[in-house]
């Protein structure tokens, strides 16, 4: 019984999908995965961040949204999970990585198709991090500047705070996908 459960599972898993994908086809499919939109070059976009008027912080944690603005003339795509790097202040990377939540099941992860960047438009991801020292094992690092990386290139910004992790496992910190900044009207 176990086994026909399991296998009916997967059939409304795979029959949703299925019907997800044929009403985004018949939309014109994901705008991300359209190919005539060409990738954004580092020189199309600017990089800020926003700390949302210290909306991130509290209770030993801290975050930005990071901001890619298209300042091109036509529509291009980013994707949704560039490499973001923070550096120190002479420009070398700290030892800071991604952590991926709410994936742990997906290998090698979960498929996340480019996000359409309109002209003068932006694209949003929310950046949060531990910031005090509470591990037992404390580590901390104060970046100067983030940086993203792109197809041909890189942007940076300018980054102030402090990052803090366990000695043994490293300072993580998490990055919601890129997605179309919800206050922009095309």
């Amino acid at each position: 019984m176990k086994h026909v459960c399991c296998s009916t599972l997967f059939a409304a898993v795979v029959f949703c999908a299925h019907l997800g994908s044929a009403q985004a086809n018949k939309a014109g499919g994901p705008a991300g995965a359209n190919p005539a939109i060409p990738m954004c070059k580092a020189s199309d976009l600017s990089l800020g961040t926003d700390d949302e008027n210290g909306s991130f912080n509290g209770m030993s944690h801290a975050g930005t949204l990071l901001v890619l603005r298209n300042l091109s003339p036509t529509a291009c795509r980013v994707p949704q999970r560039p490499e973001i790097t923070f550096l120190d202040k002479d420009n070398k990377p700290l030892p800071v990585k991604l952590e991926i939540t709410g994936a742990r099941f997906m290998h090698p992860g979960p498929v996340l198709v480019p996000v359409v960047v309109a002209a003068d438009a932006e694209v949003t991801s929310k950046l949060r991090w531990v910031s005090g020292e509470v591990y037992e094992n404390s580590t901390c690092v104060s970046p100067a500047a983030i940086s993203v990386t792109l197809a041909d290139g890189k942007q940076q910004a300018a980054l102030a705070g402090q990052l803090c992790g366990d000695k043994t496992k490293g300072i993580p910190f998490e990055a919601s996908p890129l997605a179309a900044d919800p206050q922009h009207k095309p």
